[in-house]
């Protein structure tokens, strides 16, 4: 931190990160990526910068999702990378899994998310990673996400988002 900053800089970027997180967290995705764009662009602190800029690329905000296609289902919003698309051919029988899936697991752990789920799914571990620099297949069930390659189990992530907002005692 510069002892320099008498505007305390800083702490606007955190709390422009930490908005932005809230944001995404309730499913305003306009607001939550500006308020991380602004924490980044405030540019106080190396490590106020990674973690927005990480942030984005998480909640898919990176300027390389735009060749993404959405679609969404009752529960899910899928971001297909390009390239998986053609992986999987048949999108809407992909969906449907996933949707079953959801429901299965939903049936045992009686939890309700607090908005529908952002499903990304990448064509190769090598696409995620230049991204993400993450290894395929994992979910952030804080912010309801799942980044997995195309051909994952249709629950696997799923269920760690699902369950993370359950009221079962098991």
């Amino acid at each position: 931190v510069d002892q320099n900053d008498a505007q305390k800089t800083w702490r606007k970027a955190w709390g422009e990160s930490y908005l932005g997180i809230c944001y995404f967290g309730l499913g305003e995705y306009a607001k939550s990526r500006q308020f991380l764009d602004q924490s980044i662009a405030i540019n106080a602190t190396e490590n106020v910068v990674k973690f927005a800029a990480k942030r984005k690329a998480l909640f898919g905000f990176d300027d390389m999702y735009k060749a993404f296609k959405t679609e969404e289902s009752e529960h899910i919003t899928f971001h297909f990378h390009p390239a998986a698309v053609d992986s999987i051919g048949n999108t809407e029988a992909y969906i449907n899994a996933r949707e079953k899936a959801y429901d299965n697991i939903q049936a045992f752990f009686s939890g309700k998310l607090p908005k529908k789920a952002d499903f990304f799914v990448w064509d190769s571990e090598a696409s995620m990673k230049e991204i993400l620099n993450s290894n395929a297949g994992f979910a952030r069930p804080e912010f309801c996400i799942v980044h997995c390659q195309y051909d994952q189990t249709p629950g696997q992530e799923l269920a760690h988002v699902i369950s993370h907002y359950s009221d079962t005692v098991l």
